[in-house]
């Protein structure tokens, strides 16, 4: 029996919503998290570099990305938030496409940015893995990748830390008790849409089966605390170039 994809219908379905559209206008104001600016400052060098920037949304961190000198492109899976960027930012380029089939040839791209839990809601996860050689694919050797990922020991903390509502709000009201040992679960904050929560063994181990190399972890903070943060990015460099039947049985 085939998997139900979130791609390119759910996932593409809740991007393209008004409330979905008026959410990231919104973020646009934030520009980078402060993870994602201490990393690309850290990681993208030279600054004249050309960067793809997945999952742009209306453009939160392709704007900055450009301002900050580097060649970008944004691609988002939604028409409607491309549309949307375009409208925001038309001196910038923005492209339709599927993280997991990338409209680009092999080695366009020195660096790439996958920001926040974008890649997360890659269904199944055979997509998840194929968007890694895709990312592979399209990256220079040496180049390389920042993501951004959910982190199942955040509900460690959270368990301490949060408020009863949320708990039955994201355990209860949506069931995501039926899936405490899986690693999809359904994110209220997120339209409901099938959400990965991983391990870092099993990141380190997409990663390096998809030919890259991690080089740090990090979150909001740098002391031992983010291993349990929410979300957690990932910089990668691309050490090996992934063929087309490489990687899938490792």
């Amino acid at each position: 029996m085939m998997t139900k994809r979130n791609e390119p219908t759910e996932v593409k379905r809740a991007y393209s919503s008004d409330e979905a559209l008026n959410k990231y206008e919104d973020l646009n104001e934030l520009g980078f998290y402060d993870v994602e600016e201490r990393l690309v400052k850290r990681y993208f060098q030279p600054r004249s570099a050309r960067v793809l920037d997945v999952a742009c949304g209306a453009g939160r961190t392709t704007k900055p990305l450009a301002k900050m000198g580097y060649d970008v492109v944004g691609i988002d899976i939604s028409e409607e938030m491309i549309s949307k960027a375009n409208l925001l930012f038309p001196e910038l380029d923005f492209r339709v496409g599927d993280a997991a089939d990338l409209p680009f040839p092999d080695e366009s791209f020195d660096f790439i940015l996958f920001s926040y839990m974008n890649i997360d809601y890659l269904y199944p996860r055979e997509q998840r893995l194929q968007s890694l050689r895709e990312l592979n694919r399209v990256l220079k050797k040496g180049g390389r990748l920042i993501f951004g990922t959910g982190n199942s020991l955040h509900v460690i903390p959270a368990l301490l830390r949060r408020k009863p509502s949320h708990l039955f709000r994201f355990y209860v009201r949506n069931e995501n008790y039926k899936r405490i040992f899986r690693v999809y679960k359904k994110d209220p904050d997120e339209w409901n849409l099938r959400t990965y929560f991983g391990t870092q063994p099993r990141n380190l181990l997409d990663l390096h089966r998809y030919g890259f190399k991690t080089e740090h972890i990090s979150g909001k903070r740098e002391s031992m605390l983010r291993f349990f943060e929410e979300v957690q990015y990932y910089v990668a460099r691309k050490i090996k170039h992934i063929g087309h039947h490489e990687g899938t049985n490792i």
